[in-house]
């Protein structure tokens, strides 16, 4: 399950009952994170062992708004990144290998890259998606990183909404 959850946040969180001595095993959440808790917890439980079950039934329904997660999306990227970054910490290194984690992680650098590129915040920007790049070169963050020397953050923002549009995502 650990792997599996190391590629993205794959559950909300009122769809979720642990048992308590779950929590108090790996210390619950960590209000430290300014977002992505729930991703954080079900990563630390599950690295030290415990079970996930699927219920295949509607259990319980997501309203989401889609200016709030237009206006969260740099929060939310920075903080998944800050959540792999723990990971790296505490997790073992075989296992981190198997599942690629420089090339997730990259993925993850891109996304706070793409969040600051829509905000007009491109020095800073550049300054991750190199980060990026270093971790893991491919076609994407590699053009992010080269056009955000020269193309206007308002194009980054249409081709943000236009990508997340043609890929089927909400938001």
């Amino acid at each position: 399950m650990f792997k599996w959850f190391l590629t993205g946040n794959r559950i909300a969180t009122n769809s979720v009952m642990v048992k308590k001595e779950w929590l108090q095993v790996v210390g619950g959440f960590d209000e430290n994170l300014r977002s992505n808790e729930d991703w954080d917890l079900w990563l630390r439980i599950a690295y030290r062992g415990c079970g996930f079950r699927h219920v295949p039934k509607i259990l319980a329904r997501v309203r989401i708004h889609k200016n709030k997660i237009q206006r969260e999306r740099f929060k939310m990227a920075e903080s998944g990144l800050e959540v792999f970054k723990k990971v790296a910490k505490y997790a073992d290194k075989n296992i981190l290998n198997e599942i690629n984690f420089k090339k997730e992680e990259a993925y993850h650098y891109l996304l706070v890259g793409k969040a600051l590129l829509e905000m007009g915040q491109g020095e800073k920007a550049r300054e991750i998606l190199k980060k990026s790049v270093e971790n893991d070169i491919n076609v994407l963050n590699s053009c992010y990183f080269l056009g955000s020397y020269f193309i206007p953050p308002v194009i980054f923002n249409s081709l943000g909404w236009f990508y997340r549009k043609m890929m089927g995502r909400i938001y």
